[in-house]
């Protein structure tokens, strides 16, 4: 098929779109239709693809984000988490001007599948596929458009069988109400044009009719979706023949999860509110929704609509009979759905002017889309959230909503309404993390203004750590003196500048740090951000040059330790690694000194690459400056006078 851009296709799909049923986006007298196989698919969606699998909404930032849990203002002490923000990519523009809003994702593997809808009275809706298997480059493989239908939720098909992966959507149809639209990717992970069957969910339940599809998820040989704003309820479909084979009928339907022990629920936000679930796993065949669990309803503030707001739900995967549901200005609430208990609701300040909208679990963190408030990072504390500790991000956007949060296989993907969406990478203990991108030199994208070296420090290094000397044996005291890694007494920001380099080799240096009330109790325990992919100057198989400077993100804290690194050879690929700590060194030799220097008034590193003990070991492999913005911030008694 010829490819054209969105706006050409969107244009020419609209003025092929059926009469205008109805300008409302609740339908209450359409007539139902079976499951079928669309024989003339242009008519309902077409196909848009990429030959180079490149876009030009992308933009690639491997960005460092450092955030901290003070938030919560309690008494503990600071923890500290570190993402990698790998990449943004902007929304599209729909048919009429007005820009389609990111409204839901789904994972599966390396994959990504992102929804947009329109908003307001308009329709249409589009859902794209990324390939994010090499994070420093995501694949865009393709995208589907609808003119005339909203895509309110997207699933992959998480165990397909061969090399073809379904996807089922959650349509809002302006003509047919809520809709079910099963879509193919072949094995390059591109749209198969010639596949879409379409389920009419509408009046599935006699007498009732359904405007919206507004969730959606899959296991084994079902896919269950949630419809309906004042009618609806849960259905269950079949995979085989894509018909609805049980529903339960109840308004407000709006969230829906599958747990991992093949648990089911749907989410009624009012009128009560409550949770509709199967009582007995996936054994009955097909599976009865006909449990219910009473639940608070949901509202949403700061919103046209207060009870209309975006609702979802999903099971804890360490305790698999908590269901999480993000309810609106309330938060995140948990039930236990083996004895009916109301057991976690998130903090009071959680929320300022957003909404709990979307969530997502992994092992380590649930993850909460707040709205206008950004996102919330959970650590969890056994089946339940750390009640003490959340990591708040707003993403420094103006107005752009965090509709939906994903998480799987180390990723973490926010749909962010007009905002496009976001691929963050999870930290691991051992990880190093570039604060930025670097160039083909090493030489990092993100240098700040030059800090001037004092023009006499290095004639005093050489006095006093002469070139290819041995510290070692002439200065064995010097190891015993002073701390290896920096105190902070106060708050502030640190910059770290390239002062000079003596070796053949690539190095790599960067920083660490952790509250010293909570301090790593192995190397393992530590997540490392790379200042300077290549610590080599002009003329050394490098680019740098003396005062190039890199400011650290993010604030550091009172009581915070900071202490660094150096990968030895680690531009080209080598990951020994020599802590500023002797005790996190596997020779458990010291490789890094710090100097205060009374002369000009800077705080000194300075490395030493070679495996100790060595006669070459003269740590002046490399040398930098660190640079607080307070200079109250370090004590300069605290380390060795140069």
């Amino acid at each position: 098929m010829k490819n054209i851009s969105f706006t050409q296709f969107s244009s020419l799909f609209f003025a092929l779109a059926l009469i205008v049923f109805s300008c409302k986006k609740d339908v209450d007298s359409v007539e139902p239709t079976d499951p079928t196989v669309i024989q003339n698919i242009s008519e309902i969606a077409t196909f848009q693809s990429s030959p180079d699998e490149q876009s030009d909404r992308l933009t690639l930032l491997n960005e460092t984000i450092v955030l901290s849990d003070t938030t919560l203002e309690r008494d503990a002490c600071t923890k500290y988490s570190a993402w990698t923000k790998v990449a943004e990519v902007t929304t599209l523009m729909g048919n009429n001007g007005q820009l389609l809003s990111a409204t839901h994702v789904s994972q599966s593997g390396d994959l990504v599948a992102v929804t947009y809808h329109t908003r307001g009275a308009d329709y249409e809706g589009v859902v794209e596929v990324w390939d994010i298997s090499n994070a420093k480059l995501p694949k865009y493989k393709g995208s589907a458009y609808f003119p005339q239908a909203d895509i309110n939720a997207v699933v992959l098909e998480a165990n397909p069988v061969g090399n073809e992966r379904l996807m089922w959507l959650a349509l809002a149809d302006q003509r047919k109400g809520a809709m079910v639209a099963e879509l193919k990717l072949k094995s390059n992970n591109k749209f198969d044009e010639n596949h879409l069957r379409l389920s009419q969910l509408t009046k599935a339940v006699a007498g009732e009719a359904a405007a919206s599809a507004n969730a959606i998820v899959e296991r084994d040989d079902y896919v269950f979706v949630t419809a309906g704003k004042s009618n609806g309820g849960v259905f269950t479909l079949s995979k085989e023949t894509l018909e609805v084979v049980t529903a339960k009928s109840f308004p407000n339907a709006k969230g829906v999860a599958i747990g991992s022990y093949n648990k089911v629920a749907a989410i009624q936000t009012s009128g009560p509110g409550g949770i509709y679930s199967n009582a007995h796993s996936l054994e009955a065949d097909p599976p009865q929704l006909d449990k219910f669990y009473g639940a608070s309803p949901i509202s949403h503030q700061n919103v046209a609509d207060a009870d209309n707001g975006k609702v979802s739900a999903a099971f804890s995967t360490r305790e698999p009979n908590f269901l999480f549901v993000a309810s609106g200005d309330q938060g995140v609430k948990a039930y236990d759905l083996s004895g009916n208990n109301l057991v976690y609701t998130t903090p009071q300040s959680f929320l300022r002017n957003g909404n709990a909208n979307g969530i997502a679990f992994d092992q380590d963190y649930m993850y909460v889309a707040n709205g206008a408030d950004g996102i919330a990072i959970f650590p969890m504390n056994g089946p339940l959230p750390d009640e003490s500790s959340v990591f708040l991000w707003d993403m420094d956007e103006v107005e752009a909503s965090a509709n939906f949060i994903s998480a799987d296989n180390g990723w973490v993907v926010i749909a962010k309404g007009e905002g496009g969406f976001k691929l963050l990478k999870k930290a691991t203990p051992g990880d190093k993390l570039p604060i930025c991108n670097a160039d083909l030199d090493g030489v990092p994208g993100c240098l700040s203004n030059d800090v001037t070296v004092c023009s006499s420090l290095v004639d005093r290094l050489n006095a006093f750590l002469p070139i290819d000397s041995e510290v070692e044996a002439n200065l064995p005291g010097v190891f015993s003196q002073g701390f290896h890694e920096i105190h902070l007494l106060e708050d502030t920001n640190l910059k770290i500048t390239f002062v000079e380099e003596n070796t053949d080799l690539q190095n790599s240096i960067g920083y660490y740090f952790y509250h010293e009330e909570c301090p790593p109790t192995s190397v393992a325990d530590l997540v490392g951000m790379v200042a300077f992919a290549n610590y080599s100057g002009v003329g050394s198989d490098g680019a740098l040059e003396t005062g190039n400077t890199v400011k650290l993100p993010g604030t550091f804290k009172a009581g915070t330790r900071v202490g660094f690194f150096l990968v030895r050879n680690g531009f080209n690929g080598s990951n020994t690694i020599y802590y500023s700590n002797a005790a996190f060194n596997a020779d458990t030799k010291a490789h890094c000194l710090l100097f205060s220097d009374d002369e000009c008034g800077d705080l000194i590193g300075a490395f030493q690459g070679n495996p100790m003990p060595s006669t070459d070991a003269d740590f002046r492999d490399g040398t930098f400056k660190i640079t607080p913005s307070n200079p109250g911030a370090i004590l300069p008694d605290h380390y060795v006078r140069l």
